[in-house]
């Protein structure tokens, strides 16, 4: 039998998974960045977000997913009554930037999610929040206060 013959239907179901593969979903960011916000420190809030869109520049929009990760006194950064910029926060939640707040912070200070800017998502323990993501691979900050 003749060897070429025999290596066509290979190559062909070899090239058909190779389609099949390449459509069940895009290619995660190259770049995740987890942000620990665990400071009450306003400053410190401003400074996160700049850190956020300096990396997002500088790393890519595309390629890059942030997650900024407030709890304890953090938690503020993303209350309503105290978000230090709460426009620019909404900005970027637009893009591929998560904040995400602490369901355990939020009960022992007897908050509701309408209490957070409108765009925050709730998870229920920050700090398990930080350890399953550097856990997953991503690359973890915590600005000083």
């Amino acid at each position: 039998m003749n060897k070429a013959l025999f290596l066509l239907p290979a190559m062909a179901l070899g090239l058909a998974a190779g389609l099949t593969s390449s459509r069940r979903q895009p290619p995660s960011p190259r770049h995740r960045i987890l942000f620990d916000v665990s400071t009450g420190n306003a400053e410190t809030w401003t400074r996160i977000l700049n850190n956020v869109e300096n990396a997002m520049r500088d790393l890519g929009t595309e390629e890059t997913t942030i997650e900024v990760v407030a709890y304890g006194p953090g938690l503020g950064m993303l209350l309503a009554a105290s978000a230090p910029d709460p426009e620019r926060m909404e900005r970027l939640s637009r893009g591929s930037v998560v904040f995400a707040a602490c369901r355990n912070t939020m009960e022992s200070r007897q908050l509701t999610p309408e209490a957070l800017l409108g765009f925050a998502q709730v998870v229920p323990s920050g700090v398990a929040e930080l350890v399953r993501k550097q856990e997953a691979g991503w690359s973890y900050l915590k600005p000083g206060s």
